[in-house]
């Protein structure tokens, strides 16, 4: 009996919870109790909500002269670039073409090595022969032009 009267009891108490915890569709609420948006904020002094950065070319008081963006390092290469050691001019070009050597010898085994490189990734523009009449020029009626001619 005493079992019973426990468990209702129990059973009772949790559906007036949750039917206690159920919003009356027609009840207005004050402002101050909606949750959506927090109407205080509790954490003022550790600034949680908004962190304190350092914006983006703005002034950096950790620096003497408050300067945010630091120039970089002389010598720095910047990324992606790479120098090149001969102007962009036609004098440019001979120089580089007279002084310039290839690094690779002319044996067997890297003349096969590049045959395999050019059959993989050149040979479907620039063609069997080099001349730019590979299968994509010649089968894309003029919608590509054609490469470099390796012949000249």
């Amino acid at each position: 009996m005493r079992n019973s009267n426990s468990i209702a009891l129990m059973i009772f108490t949790g559906v007036v919870l949750i039917l206690g915890s159920c919003a009356i569709p027609d009840r207005k609420y004050s402002e101050e109790l909606k949750h959506d948006i927090p109407v205080h904020q509790f954490t003022g002094d550790l600034d949680m909500y908004k962190s304190p950065s350092i914006e983006t070319y703005g002034e950096n008081a950790n620096y003497n002269n408050n300067m945010g963006s630091r120039h970089p390092v002389a010598g720095t290469i910047p990324r992606g670039f790479m120098p090149y050691m001969y102007p962009n001019t036609n004098e440019g070009y001979m120089m580089a073409g007279d002084s310039l050597r290839n690094p690779y010898s002319n044996t067997p085994e890297n003349l096969a090595k590049g045959a395999d490189i050019y059959t993989k990734f050149c040979l479907h523009c620039h063609g069997t022969t080099g001349a730019g009449d590979g299968p994509v020029i010649t089968n894309s009626n003029g919608k590509f032009p054609p490469p470099t001619s390796y012949i000249d």
